[in-house]
């Protein structure tokens, strides 16, 4: 009524325009002559209903998510920077072996060289504990055999480095092509080609504030997240397997959120 009020036309009946959206349809109906709101009720039941059957009927399950356990030790630094700093080295080993792990399961195969290769994104919720976890990465190198190629995303990037760094993003994880084609781009093929990188396994990490949520048509093969709200982690989600069909083994998690 208060809508009709302030929104509609003087003496029309009332008679409010409703829509129901989700990824399989878009339905709408007018209500409000009703005034108990069982019309309005039973049409949004049958969307709920028609999208929990449209749910059922996807064959594969792209996603599956597991809580990953944080127990970082207090830091015996009693300044700010330096034990954010301190608990950046710890957070640091933690993803570093996690990503081994998702790595190890969620990969693909260079059909060049052999190298099994896989982009990964480890979003955290600031940009300043986002630098000492990424310098505490590079310093830790990378197991026997594996090859870590680090780029940080952050909004404090000046805008003509954050274009650059966003142009090869989006050339490189646009994963609905074969990986033929996308192992053909410059800077990748450069990566894996280097004699003096003869590691079987490379894994390709963007460390990244909440600018990879929205706006980014990208597809990674597994994430790593510090949660800041639940709309967040909807978001990042939708960037894992974007582009591809793939079922994800129950067994076999590919986005692994932080029990903060």
């Amino acid at each position: 009524e208060q809508f009709q009020r302030h929104r509609g036309r003087p003496g029309v009946e009332l008679d409010i325009c409703c829509a129901w959206f989700d990824e399989f349809d878009a339905i709408s109906h007018s209500h409000g002559s009703d005034p108990k709101g069982s019309g309005f009720l039973a049409n949004h039941q049958a969307f709920v209903e028609r999208r929990i059957a449209a749910l059922g009927s996807i064959k594969e399950i792209r996603r599956r998510a597991e809580m990953l356990p944080v127990a970082v030790q207090p830091s015996r630094f009693n300044d700010r920077s330096r034990k954010q700093a301190d608990i950046g080295r710890q957070l640091a080993r933690l993803f570093q072996v996690q990503a081994v792990r998702l790595h190890h399961h969620h990969h693909s195969i260079d059909p060049i060289t052999g190298k099994r290769v896989s982009f990964g994104l480890i979003r955290m919720a600031n940009i300043d504990p986002l630098f000492d976890v990424a310098a505490s990465l590079y310093s830790l190198g990378a197991p026997e055999g594996c090859r870590i190629h680090l780029c940080a995303y952050h909004a404090r990037h000046p805008i003509l480095v954050r274009a650059e760094i966003e142009k090869q993003l989006d050339t490189v994880l646009k994963r609905d092509r074969p990986d033929a084609v996308v192992f053909a781009q410059p800077d990748l093929r450069a990566a894996l080609d280097a004699s003096e990188q003869p590691e079987t396994d490379h894994l390709f990490i963007v460390l990244a504030t909440a600018v990879a949520e929205v706006g980014r048509d990208h597809c990674y093969d597994w994430a790593i997240v510090e949660p800041s709200s639940m709309r967040s982690i909807i978001q990042l989600a939708g960037r894992v397997k974007r582009h591809r069909v793939f079922d994800c083994p129950p067994d076999q998690p590919n986005i692994l959120l932080l029990d903060v």
